[in-house]
């Protein structure tokens, strides 16, 4: 799902030099592709918004100081917004992972953290003041990669891990299909 623009949550702008970088943590319930993610870019209206490009990085393990361990994978991509030529302005995006083929294992935890590359970065959130359920602690952010993560009790960021569906897991030649593509 999307919202074609008239996104109307939170954000927090990238202005502050320890905001540069948020994630969430997830666990996958088995073992399974992680097929994307789902994230929110703003409408070219927002004031100050001139994000050009995105890096969004998958990572495997935490450790008991909030840092992930492993990078798996970094995916650099490119914001297309307008109004022309089929492009949507804003909203809820989906961001494919499927040709990178990576492998989630069942309770394992896993970090995606985005960085956007530009001006007036917006991440938006969530925020639990104004919901039906508390921030459930697996949003954080930080200033690099370098540093340890803080959690961020606002809210959760908008940030959905897609994982394969039902005809996940058949391996074959050791290549990993996708899942559902119907």
């Amino acid at each position: 799902s999307y919202d074609e623009g008239d996104y109307d949550g939170y954000s927090i702008s990238d202005q502050y030099d320890f905001l540069q970088l948020i994630g969430i943590i997830f666990s996958p319930p088995k073992t399974t592709v992680l097929s994307g993610i789902q994230t929110v870019f703003p409408p070219l209206s927002w004031p100050e918004w001139d994000v050009q490009e995105y890096a969004i990085m998958i990572w495997e393990g935490w450790s008991d100081n909030n840092t992930p361990e492993i990078l798996l994978d970094t995916f650099n991509g490119i914001v297309h917004l307008g109004s022309g030529n089929g492009l949507r302005d804003g909203g809820w995006a989906h961001i494919s992972f499927v040709n990178k083929q990576i492998l989630v294992e069942e309770s394992k935890k896993y970090y995606i953290e985005i960085k956007y590359v530009g001006i007036g970065g917006i991440y938006p959130f969530d925020k639990s003041q104004y919901s039906t359920t508390n921030a459930d602690g697996l949003s954080f952010y930080r200033g690099n990669i370098d540093q340890a993560c803080t959690e961020f009790e606002n809210g959760d960021w908008n940030i959905r891990a897609i994982l394969s569906g039902k005809n996940c897991d058949d391996i074959e030649n050791m290549e990993i299909w996708p899942g559902d593509t119907d």
